[in-house]
């Protein structure tokens, strides 16, 4: 309730962007990157790690490439 009630706050103030093939491109480039870098900080430092269990970490990741994957392939979807 509270995240339907936040959404058409922002709607009225005019906070929300109109996700276009040109923005979902752009967002999905972005988490690449982000995602390289974090994996190159990663490799280089072994003895960091997080403060939960790794099956968190992987869903966590999971997560992350899937909605990497559907923010690039959405705008190549045809409507109907």
């Amino acid at each position: 309730m509270f995240h339907t009630l936040w959404c058409l706050a922002a709607q009225r103030k005019g906070m929300v962007i109109n996700m276009t093939k040109k923005y979902s491109r752009i967002i999905a480039a972005i988490m690449l990157v982000i995602a390289i870098v974090f994996i190159f900080i990663a490799l280089n430092n072994p003895q960091a790690s997080f403060p939960w269990s790794n099956e968190i970490t992987y869903i966590l990741y999971g997560v992350y490439v899937c909605l990497m994957i559907v923010l690039f392939i959405a705008p190549f979807k045809r409507k109907k």
